[in-house]
């Protein structure tokens, strides 16, 4: 069984990836949107939040966990078993593009921890950062339009004229790209593709067949609501849980 963590629904987005190619395979979506905001945790507070979360999930029956989260990948280390992140998947994925200048915009873990800027400056690409949470905490309304989504996008893409690509760095930024489209007339580059790339040939493998179950350590119903108005899907009710 395969389960997806994100602090919220932005990890819907490979979801969609997965189902569309791979409609039966059993699956766990997580959402952690009832605790703090990672992006506000220490990097030890959320080492030890995902350590309890990767519990849970292997106590549910996951087999393999993929973080598709950029706080959380942060914290996932080489020695976490049947595990993947977004991380290296997103070098990999602006990389090949070759772009000459990169605007990353990001939560504030993300942009803080200068990850993405150094490994893209490494080799020889320019960048620029842009604090953008508050375009997640929209997302997971299911605010995808209208004027306070425009003023945040407009906002947080201005400073970034001068870059020639975008680098998606949060994956509830994917549904706003119309709206980042109206503001900049730079490349958007999306990772998660990269990483559901990364992990094709291991689910071909699966021969299990299931259904997702929906978990979340927040609000059920406004889960069901943001994922139907963000990402047009319809989920089954997700169960509510604490620890």
């Amino acid at each position: 069984m395969i389960a997806i963590i994100d602090y919220g629904i932005g990890g819907l987005g490979l979801y969609k990836m997965i189902r569309k190619d791979f409609p039966k395979l059993p699956l766990i979506y997580f959402s952690d949107s009832g605790e703090i905001p990672y992006g506000k945790l220490s990097k030890r507070a959320l080492r030890a939040r995902i350590e309890k979360v990767f519990a849970f999930l292997e106590n549910e029956g996951a087999d393999k966990i993929i973080v598709a989260c950029h706080s959380a990948s942060s914290v996932v280390k080489d020695s976490d078993k049947n595990t993947v992140g977004l991380r290296s998947q997103t070098v990999k994925a602006v990389t090949k593009r070759k772009p000459k200048s990169v605007g990353i915009i990001g939560g504030g873990r993300t942009i803080r921890s200068g990850f993405y800027k150094r490994e893209l400056n490494k080799v020889g690409i320019k960048t620029s950062q842009r604090v953008a949470q508050p375009l997640s905490i929209l997302v997971e309304r299911g605010e995808v339009e209208g004027i306070l989504v425009e003023e945040a996008v407009k906002k947080i893409m201005k400073p970034l004229d001068h870059c020639d690509s975008i680098l998606l760095a949060c994956t509830h930024y994917p549904v706003l790209s119309g709206v980042f489209k109206k503001y900049t007339n730079a490349k958007l580059i999306d990772p998660v593709k990269e990483l559901y790339d990364s992990i094709y040939k291991d689910l071909v493998k699966m021969k299990t067949r299931g259904k997702t179950k929906f978990i979340t350590t927040g609000d059920a119903n406004l889960m069901q609501i943001a994922a139907k108005t963000a990402f047009h899907i319809r989920i089954a009710k997700p169960f509510s849980v604490t620890f």
